[in-house]
Order: C-alpha cells, then structure tokens, then sequence
C-alpha cells in the first residue's frame, strides 16, 4: 500500500480525533516550534465522513491542534486503509471504531491546565 504525503489546511479541512482535551503548555510549546519553523513528523491519518481522522497509536492531536492554532498547514501521510506505525515500530490498524472511539473535530479540542505532560514529553522528546 502507498502512503502519500501532504498538507492540510485545518481552517478549510475538517480533521477528527478522539481526544477531548490536551496540555496547554504542550500546545503552547508546538505553537512556538511551529513560529520558529521546527520540523515536525506527519501526523497519519484516514479519509473520514467529511475530512480525515488521525489514525491509530502514532497520535498528533497537539500536532494537529497546535498547527490549527497556529494557522499553519499540518504535515500529514494519508493511509487509504487506515494503517499507520504504532510505537512498537509496526503497521497498526485504526484505533477501535467511531462507537468505542468518538470522532471529536480538532477544533474542538478543549486546552486544559497542564498536569504534568508536559514536563514528561519534554524528557522523552524534543520540547520547547
């Protein structure tokens, strides 16, 4: 199967996930990556309904939120069959289905205080 890759324009695409709420610190830290033109990973995802849906357990809701709020096109490999790499290295499918994981729209993503994941992402990765 072939992965292509592109870039979305969140404020003419709609983009779906399943998480409600992420670290504002973590996003405040992507939005300052993004001003300083930091490479970011693509963020997988699939066609879905009316746009795409981030797929499986490779993530990027904060990629993506952070790119919305920041007004920036979000890096993105599109998989056709819902396959992306998990963090064990291996194609995984799509994480449950819309009934076990709700489609929530990354606009809607509500930014909550930091409890934590911030300090813990910045000692595994690459923060600012």
């Amino acid at each position: 199967m072939d992965y292509k890759e592109s870039y979305l324009d969140l404020s003419k695409v709609t983009l779906y996930g399943w998480e409600k709420t992420n670290s504002d610190l973590v996003i405040d830290a992507i939005v300052r990556g993004i001003e300083l033109e930091d490479d970011f990973p693509a963020v997988w995802v699939k066609p879905w309904k009316d746009g795409f849906r981030i797929t499986g357990m490779a993530g990027g809701h904060s990629r993506a939120a952070g790119h919305y709020i920041a007004g920036k096109h979000l890096k993105v490999v599109i998989s056709e069959d819902g396959r992306s790499p998990s963090f064990l290295g291996i194609m995984a499918r799509d994480v449950g289905t819309e009934k076990e994981s709700p489609s929530i729209n990354i606009k809607d993503i509500v930014l909550a205080d930091d409890t934590g994941q911030y300090n813990y992402r910045k000692s595994i990765v690459f923060y600012r």
